[in-house]
């Protein structure tokens, strides 16, 4: 079914290049909207409803056709399990890395000129830092061409974090201390 054919059967208006109307779950008269992009129909809904759901429920629908499940073969699973097992670790050392990274990247910022031209990839990076799938893409890279900068921020994130939990023990310690 394309795009105008799932607007047709939600009774949506046309604005634009999309169609807006009623959402299908949470029923807000002008709050779901759908167009067509390059892999597919882009829906969403502007009261919050998760993306996902909506998927689910234009699905039940029958709006949407099931996506394709074929099974996976051992090796495949078995690969598919390490490269979670990989992504874990890394994402723990990756947290560590943007910890270090973040402050380095807001010093430089407050020390380079408005005019100079290497704010912008800083800017990129830490932007790309903010969701996890971007921050292991960075620290992978990082790993890569800088291995023992790369190191050296991980250790100085954790260190930070292990500073912070001492300084937080000794407060409520000795919050607890005075209370007595």
């Amino acid at each position: 079914m394309n795009v105008a054919e799932i607007a047709r059967a939600l009774h949506l208006r046309k604005v634009g290049t999309a169609w807006r109307g009623p959402c299908p779950i949470c029923g807000g008269k002008t709050r779901f909207q759908i167009r067509e992009g390059r892999n597919g129909p882009l829906i969403w809904c502007w009261g919050g409803c998760d993306r996902k759901d909506l998927l689910v429920e234009l699905r039940r629908w029958g709006l949407l056709p099931q996506p394709e499940r074929r099974e996976l073969s051992p090796a495949e699973r078995r690969a598919a399990a390490e490269q979670r097992r990989r992504d874990a670790r890394d994402l723990e050392a990756a947290r560590h890395f943007r910890a270090a990274a973040d402050l380095l990247i807001d010093e430089l910022l407050e020390t380079l000129p408005v005019s100079d031209l290497s704010r912008g990839p800083l800017t990129a990076m830490k932007a790309a830092m903010r969701t996890d799938a971007g921050l292991v893409a960075e620290y992978r890279d990082w790993l890569e061409r800088e291995p023992k900068l790369t190191a050296a921020l991980v250790a100085a994130g954790r260190n930070r974090g292990a500073r912070l939990e001492m300084m937080l023990r000794h407060y409520l310690l000795g919050g607890a201390k005075n209370a007595a």
